[in-house]
């Protein structure tokens, strides 16, 4: 198999910018100023050659590796990706491809080693409709929407089964430029949502600063109450048997509150606002996020 480095270049190629993972993790900083640095053949060689150390969120250790898996940052008006958790996931795309079979059957698909199945479903943004935007578990509790902002694992990669992420459809038709336009159902379900056709609890009112950020980057709300949503977690991957139970968003309120997230899980015992709002896509800060994350 070719070194993880040459995968990377390849991706380079292709038009993608790539960053060096261990597991889902980012091995370097990948903000929006250093995106085309990592399209560049000499510094992708460089950043897949070098050996990383980073805190473990959860045990508090320092870990010492070298890259596992390639990144690739999806681009804004560029890449959307689908991605199915489980069998039942991909039997929902199924059944979405029965009703708009062309972009689902061009799709450039990657087959993820997880147990239970996986699969990424790579498509382009449609330039004649509002981008998509990140949605975790919004079209099904098991179906991300990965867009602008986000970090998908590429094939080549190395899974904890130690197994690699892998193409399922031929990849030399793989290109950020040739993908097929993403399936309108996915337009037509954000019109909808951004309308309010989905609505949240009435008795909450003002969804600005922090929890604004994360309403509006679809995270899912699974029920409302005495000021309170109880929402899918940002993180919740990282969580034990990826449980999506345990997880409160406390929105702003008119006496000053500032809105946050509770969540019992260990794997979330350190997380701050920022990195929740990393997970959803979020890269800037109006004044209000501001005075959340202390700046």
């Amino acid at each position: 198999m070719a070194k993880l480095s040459e995968i990377a270049v390849w991706y380079g190629k292709k038009g993608f910018s790539v960053v060096p993972l261990n597991g889902k993790r980012a091995l370097t900083r990948w903000g929006r100023e250093n995106r085309e640095y990592f399209r560049k053949e000499d510094e992708i060689d460089y950043a897949f050659s070098q050996i990383y150390s980073y805190k473990d969120r959860v045990t508090g250790e320092i870990v010492t590796t070298a890259p596992t898996g390639i990144g690739l940052i999806l681009e804004p008006s560029e890449t959307v990706v689908l991605d199915l958790d489980s069998e039942q996931a991909i039997e929902w795309a199924r059944q979405q491809a029965k009703r708009e079979p062309s972009p689902y059957r061009s799709a450039t698909q990657i087959k993820s080693p997880r147990e239970g199945g996986g699969l990424h479903l790579y498509f382009r943004q449609n330039p004649h409709r509002a981008p998509l935007r990140q949605c975790h578990g919004g079209l099904h509790p098991q179906v991300d929407l990965k867009a602008s902002g986000s970090l998908v694992v590429a094939a080549g990669s190395l899974h904890k089964t130690g197994r690699r992420y892998e193409f399922k459809t031929p990849k030399q038709h793989f290109s950020s430029r040739e993908l097929p336009i993403a399936p309108n159902h996915l337009y037509d379900w954000q019109d909808e949502k951004d309308r309010g056709v989905e609505k949240w609890d009435q008795n909450i009112t003002n969804h600005s600063g922090f929890e604004g950020t994360i309403l509006y980057h679809h995270v899912q709300v699974y029920s409302g109450g005495n000021n309170k949503l109880h929402i899918r977690c940002p993180n919740y991957q990282s969580h034990s048997k990826n449980d999506v139970s345990g997880t409160v968003l406390y929105p702003a309120n008119k006496l000053g509150g500032l809105g946050k997230i509770h969540c019992e899980h260990a794997a979330c015992s350190g997380m701050t606002a920022k990195d929740y709002k990393m997970l959803v896509g979020h890269r800037e800060c109006d004044e209000t996020e501001k005075r959340i994350l202390g700046k």
